[in-house]
């Protein structure tokens, strides 16, 4: 990112779980391993009514518990400098004026980042009005990053990916699958591939089945709308479970390029075999958990949470 540009990094849904499960944390460590620029801003977006002092009051505690490295005051003031909470909604399109004045308070050679912390029904209607607010249509470099699910089926996620590069161009929309971030999940393919003991063995006539398991540590917590809306299985199954299926059956690619890696994870997932309607019935199993008790400590059932 060291090509001039102010950096502006923008996170609609601000006040979500993942940005503050995932994404402030990890600018965080960021900070914490010296690797933002002084001219780095960070601008969250949301719907309530903050100061910037009263939302780093709220994250505080997420970054103590989620953050990779130590909690330290000094880091956390650092990066409490370089943001900036704007309070509006995002379904309005005349509310984009008060981001687009603070973009202005820079110089023109910007490099702005959006980050769509959102419910994926909201990912074309933000690119829409970034569009229409006439936000990316100027000098600047735009880019936009967007977590799973993209669309609920084939003819959605064509129309998405279509809305978005309206807005912001086919190479400037990035995927983002935050579960290949897991250390053993990046540590498969040099398992697989640069480990002798490993990649002799790993292979048809030496594995007789592979069993993949997520073993959540925490509930539905505050998420409840978005899973009974999406799901369990649009949120795990179809993108995280099959990216760490896909690594672990995949044949070794040519290079560890991302379109030849991309390539080799393609011909396993064109390799599965779809269920019939009596095999997901016999195979398949769905339900909600119930409260119980996880190390010691009382948790609450789905419905209560």
């Amino acid at each position: 990112m060291n090509n001039g540009k102010k950096k502006i990094f923008t996170i609609f849904g601000g006040t979500g779980d993942l940005t503050y499960r995932k994404l402030i944390p990890a600018f965080y460590n960021l900070r914490a391993l010296d690797k933002l620029s002084e001219d780095f801003e960070l601008v969250i977006i949301g719907r309530r009514e903050y100061t910037k002092d009263a939302y780093m009051e709220l994250v505080r505690p997420w970054v103590t518990q989620f953050s990779r490295l130590p909690f330290k005051e000094e880091t956390f003031n650092e990066l409490t400098s370089h943001i900036t909470y704007l309070q509006m909604d995002f379904m309005k399109l005349d509310q984009y004026e008060i981001l687009n004045k603070f973009y202005n308070k820079f110089p023109s050679n910007q490099q702005r980042l959006y980050y769509l912390a959102v419910a994926p029904e909201f990912f074309s209607v933000i690119s829409n009005h970034l569009k229409e607010a006439k936000m990316v249509e100027n000098d600047h470099i735009h880019q936009v990053m967007i977590e799973k699910p993209f669309g609920h089926n084939i003819e959605s996620a064509m129309a998405l990916h279509e809305d978005l590069a309206k807005a912001f161009g086919s190479d400037d929309i990035y995927r983002i699958d935050h579960y290949l971030g897991k250390e053993m999940i990046q540590n498969i393919l040099s398992i697989r591939f640069n480990n002798a003991l490993f990649e002799g063995i790993w292979n048809y006539e030496q594995i007789d089945n592979i069993q993949i398991s997520a073993l959540e540590t925490v509930g539905v917590e505050n998420r409840g709308n978005y899973y009974d809306h999406t799901g369990a299985l649009k949120d795990m199954v179809q993108n995280h479970l099959f990216q760490v299926l896909s690594i672990v059956a995949m044949d070794k690619p040519k290079s560890f390029s991302a379109e030849d890696i991309q390539s080799e994870q393609v011909k396993v997932l064109d390799s599965l075999r779809f269920l019939s309607e009596d095999e997901v019935s016999s195979h398949m199993v769905l339900g909600q958990y119930g409260g119980g008790y996880l190390s010691d400590h009382c948790v609450r059932a789905y419905r209560e949470e």
